[in-house]
C-alpha cells in the first residue's frame, strides 16, 4: 500500500506484520502521480512492488519511468518504461490475474488494458470489452480479471465486465448492477458462486448485490471508522520482512 508521496509499505494482514520499503530511485521528479502494483513472480519464487511514475499535466503524459522492488533483495531496479500513456487515469492499482499486473492506460486515442508480465517485465495489450469512458477501473473477481464502469448518467447503475477465460476477448461477461439508492463511487471487492456481489461504497459502507434476486442491503460492521477503504487477500504466512 503506498501513501500520498508513492511511498510503498508491505503489509499482511494475517501475521500483522509489515515493512516499509526504501524508496525507489527511478521516478520522475515533479507533478508525479504513479500507478503501482503487488505481485508474485512464480519463476524465482519472490514478490515483486512495481511503481510506474509519470507527470499528471497531458502535456507531459508521454513520460513515464518503471521500476521494480524485489523482496528477496530488498531493493530497486529500473525497467523498460511502458510504450503506453498512464497519465490520463487517476493513479491505480494493479490487479494481478495470471502472472501479471494489469491498469488501463491509453494507446493512441484508445482506451486498453495493459499488462505487465512479472515474469518478463514486457508490457503488452489485454483483449477487453469496450473502453471508452475515465471511469473504467480493473479489479479481481473470482480470481478472473473484472472491469467496472461507472455510469455517468445513472449514479445507481454500474457495469462489471468478468473475464472468464484469461486473454480470450469473447470470453468477457457483462453483469448490470441496479441499485435503487444512489451511490457517488462504488467498487467490486468479491462476487460469490451464487451471484452477489460486494462493493465498497463512497468509502464508507459495505453493499451486498444478489444478481439473481436484483435486491441490495448495507452491511454493518461495528467498530469502523466513519470512513474506511476494504480490500481482499489471499491469506498467507509469508513473512514481508524476509530476505532470503
Amino acid at each position: 500500500m503506498p501513501d500520498i508521496w508513492c511511498n510503498y509499505s508491505l503489509v499482511n494482514p494475517s501475521t500483522r506484520e509489515s515493512r516499509e520499503l526504501p524508496e525507489s530511485p527511478f521516478t520522475i521528479e515533479s507533478k508525479v502521480l504513479a500507478d503501482y502494483g503487488l505481485g508474485y513472480d512464480s519463476s524465482i519464487d519472490d514478490y515483486k512492488v512495481v511503481n510506474i511514475s509519470y507527470h499528471h499535466i497531458e502535456t507531459e503524459c508521454a513520460d513515464n519511468v518503471v521500476s521494480v522492488y524485489a523482496l528477496k533483495t530488498n531493493s530497486w531496479r529500473r525497467i523498460e518504461n511502458s510504450p503506453y500513456d498512464h497519465s490520463r487515469f487517476e493513479r491505480q492499482s494493479g490487479a494481478f490475474v495470471c502472472g501479471a499486473l494489469h491498469w488501463v492506460a491509453r494507446n493512441g486515442t484508445e482506451d486498453v488494458i495493459v499488462a505487465l508480465g512479472l515474469e518478463d517485465e514486457k508490457f503488452q495489450i489485454v483483449a477487453s470489452p469496450n473502453l471508452d469512458c475515465n471511469s473504467d477501473r480493473l479489479c479481481v473477481l473470482g480470481g478472473g480479471l473484472c472491469v467496472f464502469v461507472e455510469q455517468f448518467y445513472d449514479p445507481g447503475c454500474l457495469d462489471v465486465w468478468v473475464m472468464k477465460e484469461y486473454g480470450v476477448r469473447d470470453s468477457w461477461t457483462k453483469f448490470t448492477v441496479t441499485c435503487d439508492n444512489r451511490y457517488d463511487s462504488w467498487r467490486p471487492l468479491s462476487l460469490s458462486r451464487t451471484g452477489q456481489f460486494l462493493f465498497n461504497v463512497e468509502g464508507y459502507k459495505l453493499v451486498l448485490f444478489d444478481t439473481r434476486e436484483k435486491e441490495s442491503k448495507e452491511l454493518v460492521v461495528h467498530g469502523c471508522p466513519a470512513q474506511f477503504e476494504a480490500g481482499t487477500y489471499v491469506e498467507s504466512l509469508v513473512s514481508p520482512t524476509r530476505l532470503c
